[in-house]
């Protein structure tokens, strides 16, 4: 249990960085294997997917997650996406919030200018979830849609055209909230 994770889902150990090394280094088939086992977690996006770094990825993926954090989430999706804290049933919400189900996050209070980046084949936050967390927010700067339908969860990080679909944006965002006050901020006036 403690070599595959008994707190923690895909761990990042010496017998899983073996596995990713060997296993996925052997020949064009077992690339081929390691590969959609990333698009069955995260969406399908080939054309996307920078082969050259798999190598470089497979020294970080996977890497590893605590249970509790995908209970949380499994809870989130039960739940229709209600954003709330950990569900510890009724009795444990009760020792824990002094209520029977747990309380949720109160997003809308947060002044912070925010601005969420998702893709429409992102399998772990769909568009819809960010979407909706959008609306709630008190101060939204933009809600961006990667323009390229098969834009997947990995991609943010490793798709080949990261940089011109998502950093150069990114980066816009960033130098609009150093260059503004806070209150043009507001205006949510980003070209």
């Amino acid at each position: 249990m403690k070599l595959l994770g008994a707190n923690e889902f895909l761990p990042q150990n010496a017998v899983l960085r073996w596995l990713s090394k060997h296993a996925c280094e052997i020949n064009h088939y077992e690339e081929v294997i390691c590969e959609n086992s990333m698009f069955v977690l995260c969406g399908h996006d080939e054309s996307q997917f920078n082969r050259t770094l798999l190598p470089i990825m497979l020294g970080h993926v996977p890497a590893g997650a605590s249970t509790k954090t995908l209970i949380h989430y499994a809870q989130e999706i039960r739940n229709d996406g209600r954003f709330q804290r950990f569900d510890y049933g009724p009795d444990g919400n009760f020792k824990m919030y002094g209520m029977p189900t747990p309380p949720e996050y109160p997003v809308h209070k947060i002044t912070l200018p925010i601005a969420l980046l998702s893709s429409e084949n992102d399998w772990l936050a769909s568009d819809v979830d960010v979407s909706n967390l959008y609306a709630r927010l008190a101060n939204p700067l933009e809600h961006y849609i990667v323009p390229l339908k098969e834009f997947n969860h990995i991609d943010f990080l490793w798709a080949i055209d990261a940089p011109k679909l998502v950093y150069n944006k990114l980066l816009q965002l960033l130098e609009v909230g150093i260059s503004k006050p806070s209150k043009e901020l507001e205006s949510n006036d980003i070209n």
